[in-house]
């Protein structure tokens, strides 16, 4: 298969330079599709390997790339360019502020997490990580997924002195502008992934705000996976769920069953109730 692909789609694998670009070119007699729309495809498409936005926006503007995702500080100039048709999508799932529940981190207790959580502005994460073009999510999946039902508003605004009444009646009262208990002051574990940076530092300086000590290891995704999926040493994250179909299934895989490394549960998250709606939904199919 490393030489020769197979498939049965609308296109065959018509060359490839590694790394740089793949063609593909549209197989002949290939008439499935839907009403209307058999046959309806280019004949040819070529996908180039760009690994910076910068350089995606540069090669749309000049006509090099006809179709390409942009994200980052480009977006904007991309959409102010007249001579480009901007397009959005909203995933199917959402970015969410994650603790980890695994007995020992601060995580476990769930009076601390809501503390922290009332710390971090959704409507500046979207403005770090993805330059204002998102929206601030309702729920774990987004409006694009049948099923979505909003289960509460986001916080967009951080009330400095709610979240440290919150933090004291979690146990952790401010001494010296930081939190403590039991003589020991908050610490806490960040990891994000280097696809977010600027979303990830500010959650760091959000946390830090807080008086707790918050130390922060931000990696390139693959990195980021291992450190979630293998049992890693952190307490919080932003995760990007992404499922590639507009179902709620998917996140069931997260946050139910085993934690790692025997399971994918990676923040160690119980909830009897969830669990239990979610074997009744898997026992109907």
């Amino acid at each position: 298969l490393a030489a020769t692909p197979a498939g049965s789609g609308p296109y065959t694998l018509g060359g490839t330079t590694r790394g740089a670009s793949y063609t593909l070119k549209a197989r002949a007699g290939y008439t499935w599709g839907p009403a209307g729309r058999t046959g309806v495809y280019p004949r040819e498409v070529t996908f180039r390997v760009v690994q910076n936005d910068s350089t995606a926006a540069n090669m749309l503007v000049s006509g090099d790339l006809d179709l390409s995702g942009i994200a980052g500080p480009d977006l904007r100039r991309a959409q102010r360019d007249t001579s480009l048709t901007a397009v959005t999508q909203s995933i199917y799932g959402a970015f969410f502020l994650v603790f980890n529940h695994a007995e020992g981190r601060p995580g476990a207790d769930p009076a601390l997490r809501t503390a922290l959580a009332g710390a971090v502005s959704a409507a500046d994460f979207n403005t770090s990580a993805f330059y204002g073009a998102g929206d601030p999510a309702t729920s774990p999946v987004s409006p694009e997924v049948p099923c979505h039902t909003p289960v509460r508003p986001p916080v967009t605004t951080v009330d400095s002195a709610s979240v440290a009444r919150a933090l004291t009646e979690a146990g952790w009262p401010s001494q010296g502008g930081r939190p403590v208990k039991d003589g020991k002051p908050l610490t806490i574990k960040l990891v994000g992934t280097t696809d977010y940076t600027a979303g990830f530092e500010y959650v760091l300086e959000a946390l830090r705000r807080t008086g707790a000590s918050v130390e922060s290891q931000v990696v390139e995704l693959n990195a980021f996976a291992e450190i979630l999926f293998k049992g890693g040493d952190w307490d919080v994250t932003v995760y990007p769920f992404t499922p590639p179909a507009p179902s709620l299934g998917a996140l069931g895989l997260f946050v139910t069953g085993e934690s790692p490394p025997r399971g994918a549960n990676f923040a160690d998250i119980h909830n009897p109730g969830f669990e239990r709606a979610v074997a009744k939904a898997r026992a109907s199919r």
